[in-house]
């Protein structure tokens, strides 16, 4: 059983071509994605080295040999710049060039040139240390939390395991001729069979990670209030359902926030100054909140706030010291100095077991219980049974 490298290119330049038709597209549809055109520039890279390869034996090796595998290695050099263009990290150009250019200087070593199985040896570790450095960098995102960021990792790894069982295959059968290998036996052709599977894996992935991304960002950013940049109502219900959702030892807070005299203010100074009020305070309250903790605006002059793992003490404390910090800094209108103060409601549950509905009109009651004692302060309420 044996195929011949013609039928090999010819086969994969009818798949390339599609590819890179593809990866434009979808690199039209989300140009604020540069890594596609990357991709496209390392398919057409791979198309002109399948293009020299395809006539070997028939015009010069340099052509088919030399440039051919060149080609081959500039293409993964360019994977690796779109990786790295994804995750937002510039490449120097000798990142993707040094490769090419070694190897081009390799072939003018006559011992090289001329023994299959160096060459063969030398081209597999090129790829396969290039091809690891693009798993490292698709891992190196994982804070993203892309399906497919780790699905292109897996097949990178994939693509290294290729190159490792071609010198494997190297060190067991030392040809002269790499085209020997071709016809060597059933394994050889699964190896190239393989290399081909991967790399259109690669391709479709390739577009599914920028699409799976631009999906995220929109579900992202229909929960977010725009005027103060933090989460919305609905943004942040869902924060506080995965916080109450998770395991944890500690006990269970929600804020609520309502900001002193706003309409008022908001008449008397104008809705500018008002705006202003609505973001100073998101900055603060934002600040005096730890990573993992929820917040989010959550209509008019009203925030909301929750605090998993906590104990009593510790969300009064956070409550008091966003309510100190906003009184302290104030809002500018002009020269005059507007009063910002907020009156704030805590509940308070021992466990996250607690419903969220009671814990919000419990914070609900604690903050009327606040506003009702002459605002600017914090009250609490904890549930019964907690």
């Amino acid at each position: 059983m044996s195929l011949d490298t013609i039928t090999i290119a010819a086969m994969s330049v009818t798949l390339c071509v599609p590819v890179i038709v593809l990866l434009y597209m979808s690199w039209l549809s989300h140009r604020e994605e540069p890594a596609q055109l990357w991709w496209c520039a390392s398919f057409v890279a791979l198309l002109f080295a399948l293009g020299f390869y395809g006539p070997r034996g028939y015009i010069s090796d340099f052509v088919t040999i030399d440039l051919a595998n060149a080609m081959v290695l500039l293409s993964i050099g360019l994977a690796l710049v779109a990786a790295r263009s994804f995750n937002g990290r510039g490449t120097p150009l000798w990142v993707f060039l040094a490769a090419p250019a070694l190897w081009i200087a390799l072939c003018r070593i006559p011992e090289f040139r001329d023994y299959g199985a160096y060459r063969m040896a030398v081209f597999s570790v090129f790829n396969g240390t290039i091809g690891l450095a693009v798993a490292v960098e698709y891992w190196r995102g994982r804070a993203e939390r892309l399906a497919t960021r780790y699905m292109m990792v897996a097949t990178f790894l994939l693509l290294v395991g290729v190159y490792v069982c071609r010198l494997v295959m190297v060190a067991v059968m030392p040809l002269a001729d790499p085209r020997e290998y071709f016809h060597a036996n059933l394994w050889t052709m699964l190896l190239m069979l393989a290399s081909v599977v991967v790399t259109m894996a690669i391709a479709i992935l390739a577009i599914a990670i920028v699409n799976e991304r631009s999906e995220a960002t929109q579900r992202r950013l229909a929960e977010i209030d725009p005027l103060t940049g933090v989460s919305n109502r609905g943004g942040a219900l869902r924060q506080i359902k995965a916080g109450l959702a998770k395991e944890g030892a500690g006990g269970a807070a929600v804020l609520m926030f309502d900001l002193d005299h706003f309409k008022r203010i908001n008449d008397h100074y104008g809705h500018a100054t008002g705006d202003e009020m609505l973001r100073r305070f998101s900055e603060v309250a934002a600040s005096n909140m730890r990573d993992g903790d929820a917040f989010g605006r959550i209509g008019g002059e009203e925030f909301l706030g929750f605090l998993a793992d906590v104990d009593q003490d510790a969300a009064l404390s956070v409550a008091e010291r966003i309510r100190q910090a906003f009184a302290a800094i104030g809002v500018a209108d002009g020269e005059a100095q507007v009063p910002a103060t907020v009156s704030i409601g805590v509940a308070f549950a021992d466990t996250k077991a607690a419903d969220l509905d009671e814990l919000i009109h419990a914070a609900d009651k604690a903050l009327y219980r606040a506003k009702d004692a002459g605002r600017d302060q914090v009250c609490v309420e904890v549930l019964a049974g907690t």
